[in-house]
């Protein structure tokens, strides 16, 4: 019930600015994008060091089966010249991917910047039409500081829902990248999370007990 609360109310506040929910799915399919354009820089990256290592008679080969079709292309190519194209390859793909997370950045904090200003003007519309009685308890500069200090939350609260969805597409590329070149890749990477993960569980919630205490 707290989760299902949870995703409730993080997506009435994104409907409060309409564009917020597609322009956070283009977001993290452009997050997804540039992971998946990291992966392919770094497969690449084998064949560049094969070409390095052993000259242009050596045959190239790329970790992922799948591949086979730019494998076979990229051996095609004339022996001088497929150490720049691998080479160009990895530039392009790592240029790609900075342009990708550069532009999910931007959607981003337009997402987060919006939201704010919706609330903010919510805000500002219930203090003008609130009583004067009420807004002469507090002293001059507080509402200002509400205004301020509600929306900047509600701005942060907006960037870390965003980032927590990136961050699972980011994830679930990782894994997509893993299961192509290698199954026995996911299984070390899923037992190295649990070794890993279950002591920093553990400790994230005795810190979590222990600051809650002393609030």
């Amino acid at each position: 019930m707290n989760l299902y609360r949870h995703i409730a109310h993080s997506y009435a506040l994104f409907r409060s600015y309409p564009p917020a929910v597609p322009l956070s799915v283009l977001s993290v399919l452009l997050s997804g994008i540039a992971t998946l354009s990291e992966g392919v820089g770094i497969v690449f990256i084998l064949p560049f060091l094969q070409k390095l290592l052993h000259g242009r008679a050596g045959t190239l080969t790329i970790p992922i089966p799948q591949a086979q079709a730019v494998e076979n292309w990229i051996n095609a190519v004339s022996e001088g010249s497929q150490l720049f194209v691998i080479g160009a390859l990895i530039v392009v793909s790592i240029a790609l991917r900075e342009a990708l997370a550069y532009g999910a950045g931007l959607l981003k904090l337009l997402i987060s910047m919006r939201i704010a200003d919706v609330f903010r003007a919510r805000l500002h519309e219930v203090f003008v039409s609130a009583e004067l009685s009420l807004s002469s308890r507090y002293p001059h500069g507080h509402f200002q500081n509400f205004l301020y200090t509600e929306a900047n939350r509600l701005r942060q609260l907006a960037t870390q829902l965003v980032s927590l969805a990136e961050t699972v597409a980011i994830g679930a590329t990782l894994v997509g990248l893993m299961a192509l070149i290698s199954s026995r890749l996911i299984g070390v990477v899923i037992v190295l999370l649990i070794v890993i993960g279950l002591p920093l569980t553990r400790l994230f919630r005795w810190v979590h007990r222990t600051g809650a205490g002393r609030v």
